[in-house]
Parts: structure tokens; sequence; C-alpha cells
């Protein structure tokens, strides 16, 4: 742990330097809290049973976690056409600092109802000083070595790995822990599933380099994390229990139901993580209402993918932030929050307008 705890502080101390250099990449309406008071507020009288019921600050913190994933996925799409020589790592570093920030003047001030969490508060900045020092060190070194070597598009095997390797890692951690990919795998394949002499040798070279220190350091890094991730994040629980207002007799074999309670409403069982969106959203199709989304009622929240010269808005919603989407300039990123009980209509909406759900951030 002594190492663990070494490794997070020099590499905070470096992004944070990092992080001040940089322009702003996140953009807000005003300082602030954005959303009513009673927005964050605890569900007092909840319907759903303890047992599935999460902290009303969940929705919030987990917008960083997110983060983690939404910045290797645009990687993924970015490297299956050009090189990782040229990609603007630097950019995502500043979001994740930004966004580090917004979540913390919601739940790390009295301006809302969000009761802090020390161990979570921790294990986000534990992984946001990782991951930003892992973007400013492949910044530096595509800056100064990777250019020197770089074929623009993708032309050598060990690029067209890293495209691999990246679209699989976002896949796995979509519904897994980024500790649990299997690194070590990966070097092997790297080593065993390249080739060593073809045409841009140097590329070739250089690539192994780069790809087998990351492989090798993740693999490390992993391990040490393992150590003290589940205490903080406590047992992974792969589902989110939803309250519907009522389901029709109809819609009963789409669905899998814990609980029908007297007042004709529904407890129901969704996934977790990646796969909560699709389900949440045909929900909303179906023309069903939400109550409760792990017993809380108060405030969740979306994040959308929109054209950059277009806006989302709604009298029912308050936009927290939004970021341009370094590896598409014709995209950015909007989140936003909703009342539980309007999630239903806004996703309608969303749909309305032809705009992409990247992720709705379930407790």
């Amino acid at each position: 742990m002594r190492r663990l705890f070494l490794f997070t502080f020099i590499s905070s101390s470096l992004a944070l330097l990092t992080f001040y250099m940089q322009k702003p990449n996140t953009f807000v309406n005003d300082e602030g809290v954005l959303i009513p008071e009673e927005w964050t507020a605890k569900n007092e009288q909840p319907q759903t049973s303890s047992k599935y019921r999460r902290r009303v600050d969940q929705a919030m913190l987990s917008i960083p976690e997110w983060y983690l994933v939404f910045s290797p996925n645009e990687q993924a799409d970015y490297f299956e056409h050009t090189t990782a020589s040229s990609f603007p790592y630097m950019r995502q570093n500043a979001q994740i600092w930004d966004i580090h920030k917004i979540v913390k003047t919601y739940t790390d001030t009295n301006l809302t109802r969000y009761k802090y969490n020390g161990e979570y508060q921790l294990m986000i900045y534990v992984i946001n000083s990782s991951c930003s020092a892992e973007y400013v060190t492949k910044a530096w070194y595509e800056r100064v070595v990777g250019r020197l070597t770089d074929t623009k598009t993708v032309e050598t095997d060990e690029d067209r790995f890293t495209a691999r390797y990246t679209k699989d890692y976002v896949a796995f951690i979509n519904d897994n822990f980024w500790y649990e990919f299997d690194f070590k795998d990966r070097l092997k394949r790297l080593w065993t599933e390249t080739s060593f002499f073809d045409n841009h040798f140097f590329r070739k070279l250089e690539r192994k380099y780069f790809l087998t220190s990351e492989l090798m350091v993740k693999w490390g890094y992993g391990k040490l994390i393992k150590m003290g991730a589940e205490t903080m994040h406590g047992p992974d629980d792969t589902y989110t229990m939803v309250l519907v207002d009522k389901l029709p007799k109809k819609l009963k074999k789409n669905y899998d139901i814990v609980e029908d309670y007297p007042d004709k409403s529904v407890l129901l069982r969704l996934n977790r993580y990646a796969r909560f969106n699709p389900e949440i959203v045909q929900l909303a199709e179906d023309k069903l209402t939400f109550r409760e989304i792990s017993g809380n009622n108060a405030a969740i929240f979306v994040s959308l993918k929109v054209p950059a010269n277009k806006f989302f808005s709604t009298s029912y919603t308050e936009n927290i932030f939004s970021q341009p989407i370094p590896s598409e300039p014709k995209k950015k990123r909007i989140v936003l929050a909703v009342l539980v009980k309007d999630l239903n209509r806004m996703l309608l909406k969303v749909k309305e307008e032809h705009y992409d759900v990247e992720h709705v951030f379930d407790y």
C-alpha cells in the first residue's frame, strides 16, 4: 500500500501541474450548483426495499468514473483510422479535472443535501490521478518520440493491435472494473500476433516498446489498486431496481418483475452499468413512468452526445456542463440533471431530436 500511495502522490502532483497549464475544455452556464437544492434530497419515504437502495449522491459521484470509460472509447474510435501519436490526450486530461472540480462542488459543499462520502471521494481522486498521469505521460511521449516514427494512418500490425486492444478494453470496462482486464494476455499477444520484420520497421519497434511498457505498467498497477478498490466500492451489485407507476399486463412478460404493489406500481430489475442504458430507454419507449430508481426520486444525471452546434434544453431539465469531444470535433457531450419522475419524457425527447444517450448514471 505504501507504493500505491507514493505513486498516487507523484502522479497527482504531475497531473495537477499539467491541469493548471491547460485551457478550459469543459463549459458550465454559471458557477456553483445549478440545480435546486431539493433535487439533491434523500427520499425519506422510499417504496423500494432497503436492500435495493443506493445513496442519492451516487448518480453524481459516478460521473468521473464513467468519463474514464468515455475517454478510452473515444480513443478506440480514433485509433481505427489514425495512429495514437496524434491523439489529443492533454485535452482529455484537462476534462478529467474539470469534471472532478464540478463534482466536488456538488458533493463536498453545503450547497446541496448530499452527505459527504469520503471513501468514494478518495477512490475517485486515486483513479483520476492515475488516469491523468497516464494521459500526460502518453502525450509527452507521443510528442517527443512517437511523432518521429508516426505514419499518420494505421499502417503497422502494432497500430492495428492498439486499435483492437483499446476497443476490447472499452467493451470490458463497460461492465467490469478496469483492473480485472487481462493485460498479461494482451502483452503475450502483442509479441505473438504481430510481425517483427515488415514495412515501417522503426515504427514497429517503437510501438512494441511503447505497448510493452504500457501493458506491463497497467498489469502491475492493476494488481496494486485491486487491493484497496474492493473495500471502497463495496460488493459489486450488477442490478438496478426501477419502480414504475404501473406495468400493463401485455408488457409483464418483457421485464424481470421483483414485486407488485397494491397501488399497481411495479418494481423491476434492470441490469446496471452500460446495459442499463438500452433497458431504461426501452421502458420509456413503452410509455412507462418512473417513480424511483434504486430507491431515489431526486435528480438523476444523463450524458448526451449531440452535434457541436446544437443544444438540448427543456423546462424540466438543468444542464450541468458540456464538453467538446477531442476526437470528434463535430460533436459535444452534454451532462444534464432531471428528476426521476421526468426521466421518461426526457429520454423520449432525446429520441425525437435524434440525439444519442451516452449514459444514464444509475446511482
